[in-house]
């Protein structure tokens, strides 16, 4: 059996006391060795009881409280608590979010500690009954991309290149791959701060590592991450808004170095195929009918809510990006290609 690396798991915090026992439960439930586990709950200046409850489980976790009052923004504060770790390992994770299966970290470790050319360890999202029906559509698919993220994005199936004991190799040869950033487990000494200015930006760090030259990643597709992602379609909506224009690591801000390309305008293809999309989700039967062809394969009604969820996506953030005369940036930002 394999020593397991020392691994620091992040969780970016604020007044989240209702969603962080669940997910630091989750935590205590995991057969990873505890002396090899430190939980760092980033508090961004929570004033409600996030910060006792995170102490309250000090008796079964090695939890420390790593203070972002000044910056609340979580990417921040997940830079912060990566400066302060000096674990092998970082896996980051929201408090909305909790581990569905107590081997998942040593799962998702194992093959990072077996095999030194793996750049990274990815996890899906898995349909949880406790989450809210719009939850649970998006997490149909692996990493819970909306049908506008997924006409943007490939399938990462494309990729994988290997069956092997308990996950799948995946050789990505591009940086035009699937937002896995979110569910991955990384190797600390492959970080680079400096470049997102102090943030770390979980979609665009896999991206920066195929372009490094570290294209090896392993798919642990039959464990997953349960998420709370959105209470209510308006909810849903916001969420979108807010990745691209709400913050200051957000998309549109050129203060922040970006690698992850969601959309290439100088491919007449892409831009094709994202005009078409616009135009047949505005018509609603096209997306009507996939709902229904995906709701009979999988077996799951929620699927249903296709036409509903990419209308509402599609036409609310052209709707926020006209209103904020953004629509420029968009342009600019969506074919960047940083070295």
């Amino acid at each position: 059996m394999i020593d397991m690396p020392w691994l620091s798991v992040i969780i970016p915090c604020l007044n989240e006391e209702q969603n962080l026992p669940q997910c630091l439960a989750s935590l205590v439930a995991q057969d990873y060795p505890k002396d090899r586990l430190e939980v760092l709950v980033v508090d961004g200046g929570s004033d409600d009881a996030t910060r006792s409850v995170a102490s309250s489980f000090s008796g079964s976790l090695n939890v420390r409280l790593v203070d972002n009052a000044d910056r609340r923004e979580a990417e921040w504060g997940k830079g912060l608590a990566i400066r302060q770790s000096t674990a092998d390992l970082i896996q980051c994770m929201d408090a909305d979010m909790w581990l569905t299966d107590a081997s998942m970290l040593r799962r998702l470790a194992s093959p990072l500690a077996e095999d030194a050319d793996l750049a990274g360890s990815i996890a899906p999202y898995q349909i949880s009954p406790s989450t809210s029906i719009w939850s649970r559509y998006l997490s149909l698919d692996p990493f819970q991309r909306d049908p506008l993220c997924a006409v943007m994005t490939p399938d990462i199936d494309g990729f994988v290149v290997e069956d092997c004991k308990g996950w799948k190799r995946c050789y990505f040869n591009s940086p035009r791959i699937p937002p896995v950033g979110g569910t991955t487990m990384f190797r600390r000494a492959q970080i680079d701060l400096k470049r997102w200015g102090g943030y770390f930006l979980e979609v665009d760090h896999p991206a920066y590592l195929v372009k490094s030259g570290y294209p090896w990643f392993a798919y642990v597709n039959d464990v997953g991450w349960a998420h709370r992602h959105c209470e209510t379609l308006t909810g849903l909506v916001q969420k979108r808004i807010r990745n691209i224009s709400g913050l200051a690591n957000s998309y549109l801000n050129k203060e922040v170095h970006r690698d992850y390309v969601w959309f290439d305008t100088r491919s007449l293809g892409e831009v094709t195929r994202l005009a078409w999309w616009v135009f047949t989700t505005n018509l609603v039967l096209p997306r009507l009918v996939e709902g229904a062809v995906d709701a009979m394969k999988s077996g799951r009604r929620e699927a249903m809510l296709r036409p509903i969820v990419a209308l509402a996506v599609c036409d609310g953030l052209l709707f926020a990006l006209v209103k904020a005369k953004s629509v420029h940036l968009v342009l600019q930002r969506s074919h960047s290609d940083p070295c």
